[in-house]
């Protein structure tokens, strides 16, 4: 053998030699309570599993390993720590995760899996950096995963990397349906290229009370729901805000929000910034449901800063034949994209899709122009015991519009109205008007109702604000009325 190929073939032994490929460490946690076994740092804590049985690994995990916590054992983390990738309950056994508070990273180098399998599963934390660089997946097959972050940083975004994102919910396969997983964000800040809450067979509910969401990236974006899955999720819902207190969510200025259309809604106050007005990739994806909660005071969803409202019409059912839509309840407002307005004639569509002719989402609007001005067509949807809405006294309303004023000669509105609400305060829908609020008075206009299509319409030559609703007590709407009256349809 020649002197270079033999010092070659040295090299690559030598090399091979000092390498580790990583190994499945366990965290058994078996010693006495009392000692300090309980935390990651604690090396006789972690076994591995091979072809002989459970022996003492010996060390603390390397960021090579694949670590996997299980039997309900709580493993706190207060130190530098690090693993290749994580899975917080394992073999049909749930675990516990507690970060403690202080400065310093766990890293992932792949991904961590919260929930891989078992019930029971909590992960909090209460400071430290918490990276894993090819995403976070909550909750898996059948496993039950609750996330409590109080404190600290969750990321995905290592390496220059901004795509990578966390899923709350994550599908499992066909046979496994049925994970439930909770996101609880109290404090902190959560920076990922995409949030996806809920995917198909699953429950995602991720609350936001306090601290901060940033990152989201225009190419991954915010998702709620199953979007683009033949198969829905069980519930999909981002409640943002509570009574005390609301979070942050910002993002690239060409990111997007996509609510799916089965079991998915975005609730509460706030104002969502991850998007621009000016970026025509920012949209706002609605085909679910969207509902401003003021939870007992005046407050804002303010869901405007996307550059307009399509629908994802790649899911099958997309158009709205239900409950989907958009409600301001408890002293809520909500605001969506304002809508560019061309000089001229022309038909506008808030809340919807501009391609659609008719508007299938409850409480949107369609507004027909004759000659008007360029501008922008801006609306808030009220709800009715706000204290800026004028008293109706001797009426009932199912919805009530702000609109910013604009200059034309006529306009046509169509609302389309909750008929969910009104056949629950046992209201006909042929006695259904809209009412124009001038100055303190609520006036009733001539209008038509579709009540095959949820529909009422009125011509005005100026914007105020509006409502939908009957002259008097819903409590005598019925009085008398048969079973026939209440069946009869009427365009």
């Amino acid at each position: 053998m020649k002197k270079s190929n033999f010092l070659l073939a040295v090299l690559i032994i030598s090399c091979m030699a000092s390498m580790s490929f990583g190994v499945s460490a366990f965290f058994r946690d078996d010693l006495s309570e009392a000692t300090d076994d309980y935390h990651w740092s604690d090396t006789t804590a972690w076994y591995l599993i091979n072809d002989v049985g459970s022996p003492a690994l010996g060390r603390v995990p390397l960021i090579t390993d694949t670590v996997f916590l299980y039997f309900q054992r709580e493993t706190v983390v207060n130190s530098d720590a690090f693993c290749n990738s994580l899975f917080v309950g394992y073999w049909n056994e749930g675990a516990k995760l507690t970060l403690a508070p202080g400065d310093y990273t766990l890293k992932v180098n792949s991904q961590l899996l919260g929930g891989r399998s078992g019930t029971g599963n909590v992960i909090t934390q209460n400071g430290g950096t918490f990276r894993a660089d090819v995403g976070v997946r909550l909750g898996y097959d059948t496993a039950e995963t609750v996330y409590n972050m109080n404190a600290g940083t969750l990321t995905t975004a290592g390496a220059g990397v901004v795509t990578r994102g966390i899923v709350v919910g994550t599908g499992g396969d066909s046979l496994k349906d049925g994970s439930s997983t909770t996101f609880n964000q109290t404090g902190g800040t959560v920076t990922t290229g995409e949030l996806a809450v809920g995917k198909a067979g699953t429950t995602g509910i991720y609350n936001l009370t306090g601290g901060t969401i940033n990152g989201i990236y225009w190419s991954t974006n915010f998702k709620i729901g199953a979007i683009g899955s033949a198969k829905a999720s069980i519930k999909s819902e981002f409640n943002l805000g509570n009574a005390v207190s609301t979070g942050t969510i910002t993002g690239s200025a060409d990111a997007s929000l996509y609510i799916d259309c089965r079991n998915s809604s975005l609730n509460g106050w706030g104002v969502i910034q991850a998007g621009s007005k000016t970026s025509t990739a920012s949209r706002l994806f609605n085909d679910g449901t969207i509902k401003a909660d003021g939870f007992g005071i005046d407050r804002t969803l303010d869901v405007s800063n996307y550059n307009r409202v399509v629908s994802n019409s790649g899911v099958s059912g997309a158009v709205n034949t239900g409950t989907n839509g958009y409600y301001a309840v408890n002293h809520g407002k909500l605001l969506l994209p304002s809508v560019t307005v061309a000089a001229g004639n022309g038909a506008y569509n808030w809340g919807e899709d501009a391609a659609r002719s008719v508007t299938s989402l409850v409480n949107s609007v369609r507004v027909t122009f004759t000659n008007a001005s360029e501008g922008s067509l801006d609306i808030a949807l009220l709800a009715n015991d706000r204290t800026d809405v004028v008293a109706y006294d001797g009426k009932t309303f199912i919805g009530i519009w702000s609109f910013a004023q604009m200059t034309f000669d006529n306009a046509n509105i169509a609302f389309r109205y909750d008929e969910a609400l009104a056949a629950g305060l046992g209201i006909d829908e042929e006695s259904l008007n809209i009412f124009k609020l001038e100055g303190t008075n609520w006036v009733a206009l001539a209008s038509t109702v579709d009540s095959i299509n949820n529909r009422i319409t009125a011509n005005v030559d100026e914007f105020s604000v509006f409502a939908v609703g009957v002259p008097e007590p819903a409590t005598v709407i019925l009085l008398g009325l048969g079973l026939s009256l209440l069946g009869r349809k009427r365009k």
